[in-house]
């Protein structure tokens, strides 16, 4: 969150992004709350003809590895 301001400032990325909330993290087996995968899915739905990729970008370390794990499984029903 705290790099969307630096995003637009920047004014050099013309895409849409998304803000997912937070990570999904390797040792909790329950799925977390915070992260808002079904407005993902919504925005990626509503705009799959428009789309030519979709980039993830989360911190290299294994929650932000387990969170692209979870975010391409989300994603994975819309996609195919």
């Amino acid at each position: 969150d705290s790099d969307v301001i630096a995003i637009e400032r920047s004014g050099i990325y013309n895409g849409l992004y998304f803000v997912l909330g937070g990570t999904a993290p390797l040792l909790e087996s329950k799925e977390n709350n915070r992260l808002r995968s079904n407005g993902l899915k919504k925005v990626v739905t509503d705009r799959l003809e428009a789309i030519n990729e979709i980039i993830l970008a989360f911190s290299v370390n294994p929650d932000g590895e387990n969170t692209a794990r979870y975010v391409e499984s989300a994603l994975k029903d819309v996609l195919e």
